[in-house]
């Protein structure tokens, strides 16, 4: 029994580790969150950064890239961590 608890806690750290991690950008016209665009996902913050800064225009635009995201109902974006510049 003890050999299985060991070999299940290794497979589930294994299993942790191997998630993929992506990221999703959020862009907010003139700050508007009734007008919000979601990306794409991207593989890295950097990538989900750069999505961002290209679409920003005037200051009151606003962007945020959210962490391991998923749509939730009524369209929204549902993020493990959020990252705004």
């Amino acid at each position: 029994m003890k050999v299985f608890l060991l070999f299940l806690f290794f497979a589930l750290m294994v299993w942790a580790g191997c998630r993929s991690v992506s990221y999703q950008g959020t862009y907010y016209p003139r700050g508007s969150i009734s007008k919000a665009v979601i990306s794409e996902e991207f593989p890295n913050l950097e990538a989900c950064m750069d999505w961002g800064k290209k679409r920003v225009t005037n200051r009151s635009d606003l962007f945020e890239c959210g962490k391991n995201c998923h749509v939730h109902e009524k369209g929204k974006l549902v993020c493990q961590s959020f990252y705004q510049l």
